[in-house]
C-alpha cells in the first residue's frame, strides 16, 4: 500500500478554554532562560506609527478566543516597545523596531514566494518591522510555529502585511490568514502544511546548464528532513509540492524517519529513492539532513 492511501490528513487541535488577556506591566511572565536555539518572525508593516500595546491586547484578545488565560507584560527599551505575551507554555518577545528589513532578507524570503506581485510589493514598501521571538517552554518546534503565528495574525490590525520566516527562506501575507472566518482561524493555523510558513519551498533555475531544482529549506529544526528535486520539465512544481506536503504529513503521523538509500512507494506506479547530494551539488548544502529525491529508480 503507498503512502497516498494511508494519509487521511492532519488532526487538528481544538482548544476550548476561553482567553483573558490583559495589559498590565505588574504580570509577571518569565522567559525560559534555558532555551538556545528561538524561532523567530519579523513581521513587516507598512506605516510608522505609535505601538498601542492596549489596541493589540484587544486585537489578540479576539484572535485567541480559544486559548487557555494570556497577558502581556510591558517592558522598558530605549529605543524600541517590547513586550511579553504569554499563556500555557507558550512565551512569546516582541520588539517593535522603527528600522527597515535587510534587502538581503527580502531578496531571500519575498522575492521567490509564491504569493502575488502585489502582495510582495506591500513587503518591499515596508517602514519597520516586528520581531516575534519564542522564548517559552513548549519543546514542539512545531507548536512554537504555530504561537508565533497566533501572536502574527494580531499585528494586522496594527497595520502589519507580512510574516517572514528568514530561517525558513520563506514568507506569507498576514492577508492569507484573513480570508479565514475567525472562528476557524485557530483550526486553520493548527492544520497549516508546513510548506506555508514553517518550512521553505523553493525554485531555482542552474546557470550553468539550465535544469530547475525545487527544494525546502528549514524542516530540520521541526525534525524534519529537507527534501531536494531536479525538476522533470513535464512535471509541474504542484506535482512536487503536493508530493513533499504527503511525504512530510506520512512522516509526523507514523513517526517513520527516512534516510539516504530509502525508496519511498507512493502508489503501484510510482516509487521514489532517496539519496545524498553529490559534491557537484553543493548548492544544496543544508543545516540538517538533505535528502534529494529520483523518481521511479530504486537501488
Amino acid at each position: 500500500m503507498g503512502i497516498f492511501s494511508r494519509l487521511f490528513g492532519y488532526s487538528n487541535k481544538i482548544i476550548s478554554q476561553q482567553a483573558k488577556i490583559s495589559a498590565s506591566k505588574n504580570e509577571q511572565i518569565i522567559a525560559n532562560s534555558q532555551l538556545i536555539d528561538h524561532l523567530v518572525f519579523s513581521i513587516l508593516y507598512n506605516e510608522s506609527s505609535y505601538f498601542d500595546v492596549y489596541k493589540f491586547s484587544n486585537v489578540l484578545q479576539d484572535q485567541l478566543a480559544k486559548l487557555v488565560e494570556c497577558h502581556i507584560s510591558v517592558l522598558p527599551m530605549l529605543d524600541s516597545k517590547q513586550l511579553l505575551i504569554g499563556w500555557g507554555q507558550h512565551v512569546i518577545e516582541l520588539t517593535y523596531l522603527t528600522e527597515r528589513i535587510s534587502q538581503e532578507t527580502l531578496a531571500i524570503c519575498v522575492e521567490p514566494a509564491a504569493y502575488s506581485q502585489d502582495e510582495k510589493l506591500l513587503a518591499y514598501k515596508h517602514s519597520g518591522y516586528i520581531r516575534l521571538r519564542y522564548v517559552g517552554y513548549e519543546v514542539n518546534a512545531l507548536q512554537q510555529y504555530i504561537a508565533l503565528t497566533c501572536v502574527a495574525i494580531a499585528l494586522d490590525e496594527l497595520k502589519a502585511t507580512t510574516i517572514i520566516n528568514e530561517r525558513a527562506h520563506t514568507s506569507l501575507p498576514i492577508a492569507h490568514f484573513l480570508n479565514i472566518a475567525e472562528i476557524q482561524r485557530l483550526d486553520y493555523i493548527h492544520s497549516l502544511p508546513v510548506l506555508m510558513l514553517f518550512c521553505g519551498f523553493i525554485k531555482y533555475q542552474l546557470p550553468e546548464n539550465g535544469c530547475y531544482w525545487l527544494r525546502t529549506y528549514g524542516a530540520s529544526r521541526i525534525e524534519l528532513p529537507d527534501f531536494a528535486v531536479q525538476m522533470d520539465p513535464v512535471k509541474e512544481v504542484s506535482f512536487y509540492y503536493n508530493t513533499f506536503l504527503v511525504v512530510y504529513r506520512y512522516i509526523s503521523e507514523t513517526q517513520i524517519q527516512f534516510n539516504v538509500g530509502d525508496n519511498i512507494h507512493l502508489n503501484e506506479d510510482d516509487t521514489i529513492y532517496l539519496r545524498s547530494a553529490t559534491s557537484d551539488e553543493f548548492f544544496l548544502e543544508n543545516e540538517g539532513l538533505l535528502l534529494v529525491m529520483e523518481f521511479n529508480k530504486s537501488k
